[in-house]
C-alpha cells in the first residue's frame, strides 16, 4: 500500500511531513536544509517531545530554558546521535553544511495548538 507524503519547499529547506503515517501517535518528518547558515528558531511544545538525528551534513541544535540558559548540541551525520528535546523548552537549529538532512520524530502528530513560536530576533539570544 502506498501513502502520499505531504511536502513543502522554500529557498531554505525541503520538508517531508509524517513520512510514516501509520505510526500513532508519533510522527517522523525529514528536512533537507539547502544552505549552511540557515537558522530555524524558536519554538516549544506544551506536550510534545522531539528527537533529532542528522543523517547527512552537520547542524547545531539549541535548547533554551525559560531562564534563557542556552545549551548547544552538535549533530553530525558522520557520527550520528539522537538529541531529545522535552516539552516546554524552546529549541531550534542552525545548519553548518549545505544539504544537511535532519530526521525528527515527534511524540505526537504535529498540532499547531501545542506549539508556541517566538521570532528569532525577539529572544535576543545570538546563535
Amino acid at each position: 500500500m502506498m501513502h502520499p507524503i505531504e511536502s513543502f519547499a522554500d529557498d531554505r529547506v525541503r520538508r517531508y511531513f509524517d513520512v510514516f503515517p501509520q505510526l500513532s501517535p508519533e510522527q517522523v518528518t525529514v528536512s533537507k536544509i539547502s544552505k549552511a547558515g540557515t537558522i530555524n528558531a524558536w519554538h516549544r511544545h506544551k506536550r510534545q517531545t522531539d528527537w533529532f538525528v542528522v543523517i547527512e551534513g552537520r547542524l547545531e541544535a539549541f535548547i533554551l530554558t525559560k531562564e534563557k540558559h542556552l545549551t548547544r548540541h552538535m549533530l553530525d551525520g558522520a557520527s550520528p546521535q539522537c538529541l531529545e528535546i522535552q516539552p516546554g523548552l524552546y529549541h531550534g537549529w542552525k545548519s553548518l553544511q549545505d544539504n544537511t538532512i535532519l530526521v525528527y520524530c515527534l511524540s505526537h502528530k504535529h498540532d499547531e495548538k501545542d506549539e508556541e513560536r517566538v521570532p528569532y530576533e525577539t529572544m535576543g539570544v545570538p546563535l
